[in-house]
Parts: structure tokens; sequence; C-alpha cells
């Protein structure tokens, strides 16, 4: 804290009235309310019938259990549990992130969710159990006791609440959040949602909730059912009571309509309801973890994981995937386990698993041995179009997502996406010269026989090819980002310390090893910033390249000294000069032509008429014009007046002299701009900050806030810019708090004029035409003011970055505007003016008579006083 003026602390009160927001209390909220109210920590509510993994069935310890667990069924509650965690919170962060919220490490996604024990039917049914329907990968049915099979099932959901923490955005956003989280967990995860997927959010204390059903299938489409009403929250993560009961009331009527007749199958996939696992226990063992029970379950999975991916892959490509259809022709085949078999039997295929794929096949009744197995598959996207290259992203996406997310394995004869082992490339080639020898000269004869560059001998060409080509395959798989451990370089030995070749031997003998170091430059086109971020970068890059890669570096790393400065890609002929001129020229009018009024108004006589170049103007001029108090008020508006002149004229010096002497552009940092001259001025070259701030620092002194270092070290680091505005030079929070400041005390500075003019109506009470004129001048004044100084700056408080110079010469031309207005409004001084550039000097005729201490004065130099003296 320093003493100084509390000016500087009125910007900042005035930021803080500009940023202060309303507080928010908790509540249901949905698609309805405020858009872009601010959200934070929202809950969301839903009836889900829970994916088929979320429930448990303890593993089978005998053939006859077997047949009760559901193929991808958890073995207890902690699996279930874990499996529901990372599923909803995989889901809620894909979504957040196909929303474009940035993700922190301090994000919490939490639910509900408990598992239940579930079994399969199978053949027969016993009181004690709990039977589970399996539909599309989800339990949506359960029957509790009973043995008539197929048991009645009832419809079967869980209130599940996903909460997410630490987040906080618009309520538009997290609209879209959701939706993608539906899409998502009915897709890649098979959740089924029933009745309303309520989000209770933090918001204001009235909210808006629509009733949002999700349509049976696994598409996710959601659609409004209801119209919105309105809901008073009453402060907490929970509805209000009156809406609480209706939701009770609206789910147990739901209960009661949907309950099961005797005779009758309900649900929305009762007519292909099928049995899950083989009816005999003895058939179990020969069905794979995951596997499908019939056709139509293994080619829904098929769809919907094909659907799913190509979607994330477009996703992930920016396309828009809105009214896009995914089709495929793929049929899935019947595919058994063989288990412990070695020999097939007559009848099944018999499937060979490897990493959750069907990569071989055998049918026979011989000793199995498999052949690959694969299928071509057509994918089509249909009501999409873009280029070819986005397309092979598309594709590059999609495979990617298929092999990581679903074990899907590409394979096909020249496919891109065979593995291969150990290539060998063949190629004809024109070997450079150094891979040829020729034995060394040993007579003046045979020197013109050999190349430049060219080996000695055998031995050498050999290694030089081995070295070089070794080399630049290295490169290259490096590029490829392939590991390139174990590959060596013909002929030399090295001795390894760290995972870093820090010695070399190169011989027969007895191996020594010498310290192996090389220099290496490391160079960066395209990128520019400043030294001090460049040696950060330096320092991240060695830190990175020791810890990740093992390098060891010896002696100093520096960098290029030789930084000349660098230019942009912006040709100087772009820029618009006759801005440039305006600023130059008409600041230097402003500068000469106030600055001479000023003299004429606040020099006396006896001081300035020594002075050979103001003399003309001022010998017309007499004490009087001083005598008249309202001049005092024109004179300090002339000072400012000049001094916002020299801001323009140098800024349009510096933009003219960077047009003339460079082709482009050359680029700054924000902190190199906020140093130059004109920025400088620009910031405080204010009258009312100027005028406020010393005669505050001399009544009232108080502390005031410093910027910081970190203020000045950030506007080092900010990308680089061309011309020096001052938009550009300052961070956004001081360039804002400039520009209001600006605003705010230039309208409180046309108030401030009502009190001098009654000052200036005592003073001249018998004078009604003069106070007539000074109201005209300071009414112009004002006018002017407003006009072209604050409105420019309020639309450049409200955009920046506005693409046209037209608001900053009106500032500009506020001066010149002035300069007329004292001229047509004030007869005193326009008629000095008049006179003095009139005036015609008089011929110098000395007169002998005797003065003071024997000097010699002309008597059109004397008072009249002096002359009465002389004589």
């Amino acid at each position: 804290m320093t003493k100084g003026s509390i000016f500087p602390m009125i910007p900042s009160l005035f930021v803080l009235l500009l940023v202060s927001r309303t507080a928010y209390g908790c509540g249901a909220g949905g698609i309805g309310g405020n858009e872009y109210e601010i959200i934070q920590d929202p809950v969301f509510n839903m009836d889900i019938s829970p994916p088929v993994g979320w429930t448990f069935f303890p593993p089978p310890t005998a053939a006859a259990t077997a047949a009760l667990l559901f193929a991808g069924q958890s073995n207890d509650t902690a699996q279930a549990k874990m499996r529901a965690d990372t599923e909803i919170m995989a889901a809620m962060i894909e979504a957040m992130l196909d929303a474009s919220l940035p993700l922190t490490s301090n994000v919490q996604v939490t639910n509900t969710y408990q598992p239940e024990q579930f079994a399969n039917v199978g053949t027969a049914a016993t009181a004690d159990m709990t039977y589970g329907r399996l539909e599309g990968g989800a339990i949506t049915g359960i029957s509790k006791g009973g043995t008539v099979v197929p048991p009645i099932y009832t419809p079967y959901m869980k209130s599940v609440d996903v909460t997410i923490r630490n987040m906080q955005t618009t309520r538009y956003t997290w609209n879209i959040v959701r939706n993608n989280f539906l899409q998502k967990m009915a897709l890649n995860y098979n959740a089924k949602f029933h009745g309303e997927v309520t989000p209770f959010i933090c918001t204001i204390s009235v909210a808006v909730i629509k009733r949002i059903r999700v349509q049976g299938g696994l598409n996710g489409s959601i659609t409004p059912t209801d119209p919105p009403k309105n809901v008073r929250i009453t402060g907490t993560l929970i509805a209000s009571r009156r809406f609480d009961k209706r939701l009770r009331r609206n789910r147990r009527h739901k209960r009661l309509r949907n309950r099961p007749r005797p005779g009758v199958q309900h649900g929305p996939f009762a007519a292909r309801r099928v049995d899950l696992l083989p009816a005999a226990a003895g058939t179990a063992a020969m069905f794979f973890v995951g596997q499908s029970n019939d056709t139509v379950t293994a080619k829904m999975r098929a769809d919907t994981e094909i659907q799913a991916a190509m979607i994330e892959a477009m996703v992930a490509a920016q396309l828009p995937v809105y009214n896009v259809q995914i089709t495929n022709n793929y049929q899935p085949d019947d595919i058994t386990n063989p288990a412990a078999l070695t020999t097939g039997v007559a009848g099944p295929t018999y499937g060979k698993l490897e990493g959750g794929a069907i990569t071989g096949i055998y049918t026979g009744t011989g000793m199995i041995i498999y052949t690959p197995y694969l299928k071509m598959v057509d994918v089509t996207i249909r009501n999409a179009q873009t280029t070819r290259y986005t397309w092979n992203l598309v594709k590059n996406n999609f495979l990617q997502k298929m092999a990581l997310n679903y074990n899907a394995k590409f394979t096909a004869g020249n496919s891109d996406y065979t593995l291969l082992q150990d290539p060998v490339f063949n190629m004809d080639i024109s070997p450079p010269v150094g891979w040829t020898y020729f034995p060394p000269a040993a007579a003046a004869g045979t020197a013109a026989l050999f190349f430049v560059g060219q080996s000695n001998d055998t031995t050498t060409a050999k290694m030089r090819a081995d070295t070089e080509i070794t080399a630049a395959m290295i490169e290259a798989m490096v590029e490829a980002q392939l590991p390139v451990t174990n590959v060596l370089l013909p002929g030399w030995y090295g001795q390894l310390a760290g995972g870093a070749i820090t010695g070399t031997y190169t011989g027969t003998g007895t191996i020594a090893y010498l310290p192996y170091a090389k220099m290496v430059d490391v160079t960066i086109r395209n990128a520019v910033t400043t030294r001090s971020i460049w040696n950060q970068v330096k320092n991240n890059f060695l830190q990175k390249m020791a810890l990740n890669y093992n390098a060891k570096f010896t002696g100093d790393i520096t960098a290029n000294s030789e930084m000349t400065e660098v230019c942009s890609r912006v040709p100087t002929e772009t820029g618009d000069t006759l801005i440039y001129h305006l600023y130059l020229w008409e600041g230097l009018f402003i500068i000469i032509f106030n600055s001479l009024l000023v003299m004429i108004i606040l020099k006396e006589y006896e001081k300035v008429e020594k002075s050979p170049l103001f003399s003309k103007f001022i010998m017309s001029f007499r004490e009087k014009l001083r005598a008249q108090k309202e001049c005092s008020l024109y004179a300090g508006c002339l000072v400012f007046e000049v001094l916002f002149g020299v801001t323009y004229s140098v800024a349009g010096a510096f933009r003219l002299a960077v047009h003339y002497s460079n082709e482009y552009y050359p680029m700054h940092s924000a902190f190199g701009c906020l140093i130059q001259p004109h920025v400088i001025m620009f910031v405080y070259i204010t009258p009312c900050v100027v005028c406020m701030m010393f005669l505050l620092v001399v009544l009232m002194p108080v502390p005031f806030l410093a910027v910081s270092f970190g203020t000045s070290a950030h506007l080092s680091s900010v990308p680089s810019i061309t011309e020096c505005a001052l938009n550009t030079a300052l961070t956004e929070e001081v360039y804002i708090t400039l520009r209001a400041t600006r605003v705010v005390f230039s309208l409180l500075g046309a108030l401030l004029y009502i009190p001098i003019i009654i000052r200036i109506r005592m003073f001249c009470a018998n004078s009604s035409r003069r106070i007539l004129r000074t109201t005209m001048t300071v009414l112009l004044i004002c006018l002017s003011t407003l006009s072209l100084y604050t409105i420019p700056d309020i639309v450049l408080l409200v955009n920046p970055h506005f693409p046209s110079k037209f608001f900053y010469v009106a500032n500009l031309n506020k001066g010149v505007v002035n300069v007329f207005i004292f001229l047509l409004t004030q007869r005193t001084i326009r008629d000095a003016v008049i006179k003095a550039l009139r005036r015609k000097r008089r011929p110098h005729i000395p007169n002998t008579t005797s003065w003071k201490n024997g000097l010699v004065r002309p008597e059109s130099g004397m008072s009249k006083k002096e002359r009465v003296e002389d004589k």
C-alpha cells in the first residue's frame, strides 16, 4: 500500500458494481425458465430400468445354478455398484464434454443407485427367488416368488439421483448435458428410462418444469409430453411438497394402470421374449460371457454399438448428427464356446475368443484348429455430407472407438489395419555419394578421380549407409508414434545409464567408453511469444525430455541470443494511413492553436513582451482579458486540449513510422505496447482523471492500491499484437475500467459546469451579455464532449474490438470543434486573435533619449508612466 490519490480506487468500485450477480436459491428446474441463468451443482432424478450389469447373482457353484446367471451380470453387490458408478460417471463426463464444459479435477459425479439380486428363470422357478426379465440389455420386469414358467412380470424401475458437484453453467447448457447423458446411457450402456427425467437444480425461487419422457428404444430421443407447469420451490434440492405429492400420485396411478392381468403379457418387448440362457444346465458352459441369446438381440447390439461409435466419431470430427441415419448389413452367426473341448462334435460352430472378439472358428468333428474369422460389413451414413478429408477423420475415429469401446478387431487382406511384424521395404534407390567409395588418392594423378564427400573404403561406405538409413527410419517411426527400443546403430557400442546412451566405443579392443554427447539445435517455427515465455517453454521441455524420455543434458542449455524483431504476416500497406495522418496533423493543429490561446489568456504583458515569438499576439492583448474570470475556465479546457492533441499526434507519428519503415507490421507483447508513450498518455490524459486525481492528492491524500508485478507479468505473456492500440495493450478489466471511468466522469464533468456558471454569475452580475456568452460556450463544449467523447466511449466500452476507427477519430475531432466553439462564441478572444494576426510590425526607430542606467529604449515600448519619468 502506498500513499496517493483515492481516485484510482473509483474504477475498481465501478467494475465491482458491473460484475456483481444476484444470489440464487435451490429448486427444481427443467427446460422452461430463464435459459441463461447460472445453475450450480445440479441433481438429475430419473426412473431407470438398470442394465443387467448393474444387478448381481452369486457365482454358480454347480451346473444347476449356472442357468440362473444372466450373461454379463455381476457377481456381487460391490461389483454391480462399481459398474453402475463407472458407467454413470463415464456417460455424464462424455455428456459434459460434448456440451463444451471445462472439466476440472474437482468435478464429482455421484449417484444413489443400489444394486439388487435377480436370477434368470431358465426352465424352472422356485418360490424363494426373484426373477428378472431381460430386454435389450436391461432388467425391465421382475417376478417375486412363484413356480409358474414363464412367470408373470411386473414393470421394474429404480429412482436414481445423479449429482454433479463443483460445476456451474447456464440452464440451457445443463439441458444439453441431460439430453447427451440420456442418449449415451441408452446407446452405450442399454439403460431404459421411464416417466419424467427431472433435474433438481440450484436456481432462483421460481422455476418451470417440463415433463420429459424417453420414448421406447435405444435411440434416446426425448419429446415433451406435458405442457410446462409453474412450480414454487422451497429452497432445497427437493421440489415443493405439493409437487412431490402429485409426482408420487402419478407414479402410483401408472403402476396401477400397468398392473398385469392373468394370461396377458405386458411390456414393450413382451412379444419377443426369449429364454436368455440354454434351457439345460449341461449346455451352460458352451455360452460365452457377454454373448447374446438370439439373432434379434445380437443384431440389436451390433446396430446399437455401430451407431454409437459412428455418432461419437462424427461428433469428434465436428460434424452435425441431426437427422443422420446409420445402417449396416451385419448379420450375426451362431458361435459356440468349446470350453474344455479339444475335439469338436458334429453340428455347432466353435469360436475362439481373443480380446473380447471372435477371431477364429472351427466346424467339424476332429481336433479343433481355428481358421481366421471375419465378416465383410458395410456401414452406410445417410443425410450427411462433408469433404473426403473429414470422412477420413471419421473413419479413423470410428475404428478407434469400435476397437477401444467394443473390442472389435479389424482384419482383412491388404487392409490398412492388418497387423504386420518385421516388415521389409523394397526400393530402388540412387545412393548418395557417401554410400559409394574410392580408395584414398595416393598420387596427384588419382586425386581428380575422387568425388567430394565420397567414402574411402567399403567399410566406411557401408557404415554411413547403415547409419543414415537407421537414423531416417528411427525418425520416421518416432513421428508415427512407434516404439523404437532395441534399435542399434551398426558398428557402435553404447553405455546405457539411466535410460540414455552416455558413452560410446568404436573398435575391436577392450571397450573403454568415452563420454558421448551431441550438439542439437531445436527450432520452432511459426510461433511467437516473449523471451520470458520461451524460457518457461525451455524449462518445461528439458523437464519433460528428462522425465519422460530419459534424456541427459550436459552443460548450459542456451536459447538463441540473436533474436530479431518478429514481424506478423500483415503487410503494412493494408494499414489505414489516412487515420494515422489525421492523428498526427490534427493533433499538431490542436497543440499549436490551443497553446497560443492559453498564452494569450494567462501570460502577463511584461513577461512575454521580450519573447519575439509571442510578442506579436500579446502586444494586442491587455490585462483586462486576464481579469475576466471565465477566461480562467477556458484556459483550463484549452490546456487539456493541448495534452489530448499531444497524445494523438504521438500515436500518429508512432504508427506512421511503423508503416513507412516496415514491410510487415512488427509484433509486440501487450506489456511492450503498454509502455509506449502514446498508450500511457491515452490511459492517463483524461480530463476528469487528471484534474480529480491531482485535486484529491492535494486535499485528501489516502492510501490506494498499486498495480502488482503479476499484472505486468501477465501482460508480457499476452499473444503478440501489431499496432499497439489501447484495447490490445490493456487487460480486459483495465480497459473496461478506463472506458467506464471516462464515461462516468465526463458525464459528471458536464454537471460540474452548473456550479461553475453560478459562480461566474456572481462575479459578473452586472454584465448579462457576458453571462449569456459564457453559458453558450459551456453548453456547446458539453454537447461536443457528449457527442464526440462520451458516446464513442460508450460504444467502445460495449464493443472494444469495433472494426472501424471512426469513434477514435471522433475523440480527436473534439479538440478541433472546441477551438471553433471558443472563436465563435467568445468575441473578446476572437478579436484579440484577429487583431494579432493583422497587426503590422512598426519600423524600429531608436530614440536617443537617456533612460535608466544610461540605457536607450524605444518610446514605443515604454509605458505612459515611464515616458513621464523619462521626461
